[in-house]
């Protein structure tokens, strides 16, 4: 179940983001490389 800020937060860092990174996590593993959030967030960001 989906919280329900999640959707407006979505709409809004759509709509205000000067850059949006969206990264996709494949199952079975649903692994996520660090190092490619940690260069993001180096940088004012909102991690969703």
């Amino acid at each position: 179940m989906v919280s329900p800020s999640f959707l407006p937060t979505v709409q809004a860092a759509k709509q205000f983001a000067t850059k949006l990174v969206s990264i996709r996590l494949s199952p079975p593993e649903f692994v996520l490389k660090p190092e490619l959030l940690l260069d993001e967030v180096k940088t004012s960001a909102l991690v969703i």
